[in-house]
């Protein structure tokens, strides 16, 4: 390009000096010949002709590289971008709770509470919230839908509870009150001459015990009757020797016994305890401690007033029971 443009300007100073020697004439046809001023333009429009058309001299190096691409285009090399690295963040799981020993899980926090069902060893359960103040969690419940109360007393808990929520305890259920049965006290039985058991054995002690002489048998004769027609006739009772709910309540009347009583009246309840109740006690006429023990336990099984004493009411359960 340099020996191109030099050639140039070599030619461009050349038609200068010429042109300097040069004056306006016309030639022998008469035409007028170029002055200096269009020699010098035209000498200029030449060289800028030649580099605008890009054309070189004879001679001139072209540069060609050393190696080309397959595409006409240089094709830039990316520079790898670098991407921060996320150190991911340890993720706990759902919290779950298992139990080393079979746990009971009810609606609240408690033993007042009515039990739902039970976590047993070996089973996972879903935790789904804190009791708020107890030591407790509250789960889906294992053998049912919805939720119950477990105790933590045996339990792991597993995963993440931050989260839950914190439950307050729901109130204590109001206690069902169990209605005291009434006690078990039958009619007065009727007896008379020619009736037999245990009622007429306890009814010929009785009357022993106010000081009649008569053989105690178990069988209502005619001595017995005969008995009961003085009994009945020293109370102002009908005389008819046959044993109702006036005579009974007369009979037993002040003859209250209990643990230290001796006598005919504690013989009479004995034989009642053991003919007709099964107690395993001796009929001799002394309250002791298994006598009482047998009473008690006739009691409570009768909803009687458990004391160990014989008054009217377990004296009318023994005897009509």
């Amino acid at each position: 390009m340099n020996a191109k443009r030099n050639l140039l300007f070599l030619i461009l100073g050349s038609l200068i000096l010429a042109a300097c020697n040069l004056t306006v004439s016309s030639d022998t046809n008469g035409e007028p010949t170029l002055s200096q001023e269009e020699l010098l333009e035209a000498a200029v429009l030449t060289l800028e002709a030649g580099e605008a058309n890009g054309e070189g001299a004879e001679g001139d190096a072209v540069e060609t590289p050393a190696e080309e691409a397959p595409d006409a285009q240089a094709t830039a090399t990316p520079t790898p971008e670098l991407t921060a690295t996320i150190t991911p963040t340890a993720t706990l799981g759902a919290p779950t709770v298992t139990v080393s020993q079979n746990t009971n899980c009810r609606t609240g926090p408690g033993l007042v509470y009515d039990l739902l069902g039970a976590l047993v060893v070996g089973e996972i359960g879903n935790v789904v919230g804190l009791g708020q103040g107890v030591d407790y969690v509250i789960i889906n419940n294992p053998d049912a839908a919805g939720t119950c109360w477990l105790w933590l007393e045996f339990a792991t808990l597993a995963g993440d509870t931050s989260q839950l929520p914190v439950m307050t305890p729901p109130p204590p259920p109001t206690p069902t009150l169990t209605p005291t049965p009434e006690p078990i006290v039958n009619a007065w039985p009727i007896v008379k001459q020619g009736d037999t058991g245990a009622e007429v054995t306890a009814l010929q002690h009785l009357l022993r015990s106010y000081g009649y002489v008569l053989v105690v048998d178990g069988n209502f004769g005619p001595q017995t009757k005969n008995r009961v027609q003085g009994f009945q006739m020293t109370e102002g009772l009908t005389v008819d020797g046959i044993v109702g709910p006036d005579t009974w309540s007369a009979l037993i009347s002040g003859k209250t016994v209990q643990n230290g009583s001796i006598g005919d009246a504690v013989r009479a309840a004995q034989s009642l305890l053991v003919n007709k109740f099964g107690a395993g006690i001796a009929v001799d006429g002394t309250f002791g401690p298994l006598t009482e023990s047998a009473v008690e336990d006739f009691q409570t099984a009768n909803f009687l007033l458990v004391d160990g004493i014989i008054g009217p009411q377990t004296w009318q359960a023994l005897i009509s029971n």
